[in-house]
């Protein structure tokens, strides 16, 4: 079973979160409200994937990501981003971010993009579309948005 930790300042998008990946039979191995508290038991719980919010207190987003790559360097990371433009997903990618999510789709895409994020992990998916809107970003390479709403990564900038 996947394991997952959820780093978000809002305790409800926390519970909703936690909900929607338990619903799914993925395993929440915990959570923290802030940074601090999110390393600490990102290190002590090994978790295969990390939810992270894009704005914590005290802490800019990419910071965040950057430290937690650092600390966990084997998790994946699903940056729950504020934009959904290609700048931000590519600054997200930069820092050490396995997947973006619009976080105003975060309650419909995160299951999704972790079930895909762990089947990646396994060999299962590596490389698969994770759709095709702007939404989610798949590494290894500059994202390409479309027309709908999931940005996806893979393709050269020259193809865009």
């Amino acid at each position: 079973m996947t394991r997952v930790f959820i780093i978000d300042d809002h305790a409800i998008v926390r519970d909703v979160l936690r909900r929607q990946l338990q619903r799914a039979e993925i395993d929440v191995v915990g959570e923290a409200g802030d940074l601090d508290d999110g390393l600490r038991q990102a290190r002590r719980l090994h978790p295969e994937i990390i939810v992270l919010d894009a704005v914590l207190p005290q802490t800019h987003g990419l910071t965040a990501l950057t430290l937690l790559r650092g600390a966990v360097p084997d998790a994946q990371i699903l940056y729950l981003g504020a934009y959904a433009d290609p700048l931000h997903v590519n600054a997200a990618h930069e820092a050490g971010a396995s997947a973006y999510v619009f976080k105003d789709d975060a309650g419909t895409e995160t299951v999704p993009t972790v079930l895909a994020l762990a089947g990646a992990r396994a060999g299962n998916h590596r490389g698969a579309p994770l759709g095709h809107d702007r939404r989610v970003v798949e590494p290894p390479s500059p994202a390409k948005v479309t027309s709908s709403s999931r940005a996806r990564v893979g393709e050269s900038p020259s193809r865009r």
